[in-house]
Formats: C-alpha cells, structure tokens, sequence
C-alpha cells in the first residue's frame, strides 16, 4: 500500500490512540538526491508514533547516500540497500 505524507500522519495518529500494537515498515527509495532523503528521515525522526522500521533503497546513485543514512541511524531504525553498478 502506498500512502503520502498527509495519510501517513493520520495513520500514525490513528495508531497512537489503538489499543493494538502496529509495526510498520516505511520503505524509501531513493535516487541522487541526499537533500530529499535527509528532509525525509528528519521528518520520520519527529514523528510521535515510534514503532516502525525504514528501509532506505538506494537505485544506482552516483551520490552517497550512506552519509545521510548514517546521520539518522542512531535515532530510527534504518535498514540500508544499494544497488551499485
């Protein structure tokens, strides 16, 4: 299922106030742009609902993107994937 940032608030508001525990997995792909991805997980770090995991997959960027992943790994629970050439 894919939902945009606006859904994702509301779903992470509906969760916070379930008495069922959710586990979510937040998959970003991402392509030569560190600034987007850095906005992205800055955006997940500030979330008040905590139980999920991202998943950062990187398409053959010519950037590195391990920089930006590494900045945020100590606060979300990132797991990273690069497809290199």
């Amino acid at each position: 299922m894919l939902i945009t940032g606006d859904e994702f608030t509301i779903l992470l508001s509906m969760c916070s106030r379930s008495l069922v525990c959710i586990m979510l997995d937040i998959l970003i792909t991402h392509y030569n742009d560190p600034d987007a991805l850095d906005r992205c997980l800055h955006s997940l770090s500030r979330q008040t609902f905590k139980d999920f995991d991202v998943h950062v997959v990187d398409d053959f960027s010519s950037n590195n993107p391990h920089e930006v992943v590494s900045k945020w790994n100590s606060t979300l629970s990132i797991k990273f994937t690069a497809f290199n050439q």
